[in-house]
């Protein structure tokens, strides 16, 4: 059997099984987003019912996702009635995590989850020169994850992949910081800046906007099952305010990357100074600091 990646790898199959000539890796994304959307783990039954894909196939498919970690099966505990009671077939536990990194105003952080939801490792390092040593931070940043991530892969949980999360404008063809007002960084590399140890490891890392990346816990209950298929916009405040706009389980940009940038939106004309230069932001009267002077 070829290796898998993350079945995310090939996108979620959407409405049903598909004809074309990667078959196999859009029903193996299909069935793992069946598993893992399921408000109790299915058998391969339930499975080839939900998904329209066959019996025998789905047998086939969810062996190799057995074999690769990605599922794992349960016992059928009591169950009653006629004939063998299905297995039921769950998100594994311990094989495959993925990293969530962050950079904050006044500390960097880290923590993996299984595909169980599980938190595996976590830290978080309180840092006061984020503002005046982007390199430093994001060094440090990079070597606590590469610490983490070593570790996982010694108690044998392979790491498939990484998101660094940035209170700031980002590039969304270059993975480049413009400008992040509330850490004083702008035009800078946050990716090339995590430094040697994280770089060996090989492990998939993007950026993006904290704000979109948060948005995606109020949208999601867990992979694959959405809370809402609608449109909502999240807004949140830090040091910061900021926010998303998601529709159907995705962040939007926008033309230009500011989508959901609720904080920058004029308040006040010829009002407060703000960081990001302009003045009568939002975040310059509902930001932490704000908030702490009218205190």
């Amino acid at each position: 059997m070829a290796p898998l990646r993350s079945p995310l790898d090939y996108g979620f199959a959407g409405g049903g099984a598909v004809g074309h000539a990667n078959v196999r890796h859009q029903n193996l994304a299909l069935l793992s987003r069946t598993i893992y959307a399921a408000d109790a783990p299915p058998t391969r039954a339930a499975l080839a019912s939900a998904t329209g894909l066959g019996r025998a196939t789905v047998s086939r498919l969810i062996q190799d996702l057995l074999d690769s970690g990605f599922a794992h099966e349960q016992d059928p505990g009591g169950a009653t009635g006629r004939g063998r009671p299905g297995t039921p077939i769950a998100p594994a536990a311990r094989t495959i995590a993925a990293l969530g990194l962050e950079v904050n105003v006044h500390f960097v952080a880290g923590r993996a989850l299984d595909l169980s939801g599980n938190t595996l490792a976590e830290f978080r390092l309180d840092s006061a020169d984020v503002e005046s040593d982007p390199a430093g931070t994001l060094r440090l940043l990079g070597r606590s994850a590469a610490a983490m991530a070593t570790n996982l892969r010694a108690t044998g949980t392979e790491v498939i992949g990484a998101r660094l999360a940035i209170p700031g404008l980002l590039n969304a063809h270059d993975q480049r910081l413009l400008v992040a007002p509330n850490l004083g960084w702008s035009d800078l590399d946050p990716l090339a800046m995590l430094g040697r140890e994280w770089e060996a490891l090989g492990i998939p890392t993007l950026t993006r906007n904290d704000g979109d990346l948060q948005s995606l816990t109020a949208a999601f209950q867990r992979p694959g099952k959405l809370l809402t298929d609608g449109a909502f916009m999240y807004i949140f405040g830090d040091v910061g305010v900021g926010g998303a706009i998601v529709d159907h389980g995705v962040p939007l940009r926008g033309a230009h990357g500011w989508t959901g940038e609720v904080g920058h939106t004029t308040v006040h004309a010829d009002g407060l100074a703000c960081r990001c230069g302009s003045r009568g932001c939002l975040e310059a009267y509902a930001g932490q600091n704000a908030l702490r002077r009218a205190a």
